[in-house]
């Protein structure tokens, strides 16, 4: 058998250990920075849900590590999922991606008023561009800023709270709607901008 190893291979088996063991700490940091972006978050984000009288779904993905997700449930609650995937998934930052579940983007995009006060809404709150894609609503990606971890943490912390806030005032429209079975587009509530996080 001819085969020879190239130096570049050489090289890489020579520093398997290291860079398996390194691989290891920065996965653990990971971990660690997204129990910090919860413990930041948590009491605002349940909060909203409380507001919104419904029930707060929140998991981590056992299969995929490093992909995060958080639902609202409750009766007549439009359902969205906010995913925040961190850097191990992203090669290089913090993925926030929010989806309508099941045929609910379908349900909104054929009802005129309520796409149109969800985009109110969204772009109130910064959260932009919308795309009705498939599931998927909107997307947006933050740097890691490994010389200011503390930075990172805090801009990820505001914009999962601004995006969750966004799903917590839709739904409050869409259930005062149905409960009055009223239509007449109204415009987002006063401050509803009110702790935007950096874009």
């Amino acid at each position: 058998m001819n085969l020879k190893l190239s130096e570049a291979e050489q090289l890489y088996l020579r520093n398997l250990v290291v860079l398996e063991e390194t691989r290891q700490q920065l996965l653990g940091h990971l971990d660690h920075l997204w129990d910090q972006v919860w413990q930041g978050a948590e009491s605002r984000i349940h909060e909203l849900a409380d507001a919104a009288d419904a029930k707060l779904q929140k998991w981590d993905n056992k299969s995929d590590p490093g992909e995060h997700s958080l639902e609202l449930q409750g009766k007549q609650t439009i359902r969205f999922r906010l995913i925040v995937r961190d850097p191990r998934r992203t090669l290089g930052g913090y993925t926030f991606v929010l989806e309508c579940v099941g045929q609910e983007r379908a349900k909104i995009e054929k009802d005129k008023e309520a796409k149109h006060h969800f985009e109110l809404l969204a772009k109130d709150a910064g959260i932009q561009p919308l795309k009705w894609d498939r599931s998927q609503v909107w997307s947006k990606e933050l740097p890691f800023i490994a010389d200011d971890i503390d930075a990172t943490v805090s801009s990820v912390i505001a914009l999962m709270s601004d995006a969750f806030k966004l799903i917590t005032d839709f739904v409050e429209w869409h259930r005062r709607r149905a409960g009055t079975g009223q239509k007449g587009t109204e415009e987002p509530p006063a401050g509803a901008a009110a702790g935007r996080g950096a874009q």
